[in-house]
């Protein structure tokens, strides 16, 4: 029991240390306390992650019909849910990802 918590706090470690790695890899003249790299330097990094994570996951959910996707005159895409009961009922069952990009895009 106390090797797993062990080694499970080992591989937590090791990953905040990769993601510092990876803010200083794209960012090499940034100093900064401990305080502030967790509250900026890992913040940032996970909500990047974050974003990358959730634009897959409105992807996924466009080609699975279950939400539109507009594109605004910036370019960005607005989500919304499709009216279809039946495809937000559907949205509980998961499907691998399709491979490609097949978005529902509604342009004005």
């Amino acid at each position: 029991m106390v090797q797993n918590d062990s080694n499970e706090l080992q591989a937590e470690v090791r990953e905040l240390a990769e993601e510092i790695a990876t803010y200083l890899r794209e960012r090499p003249q940034v100093a900064d306390t401990v305080e502030g790299i967790a509250r900026w330097w890992i913040m940032r990094q996970r909500l990047q992650e974050s974003e990358r994570r959730v634009a897959l996951a409105m992807e996924y959910l466009c080609d699975q019909g279950v939400v539109n996707a507009r594109q605004l005159p910036d370019g960005e895409l607005l989500y919304s849910a499709r009216l279809s009961d039946a495809s937000v009922n559907d949205a509980a069952t998961v499907h691998p990802p399709a491979q490609g990009n097949n978005r529902n895009i509604d342009e004005e």
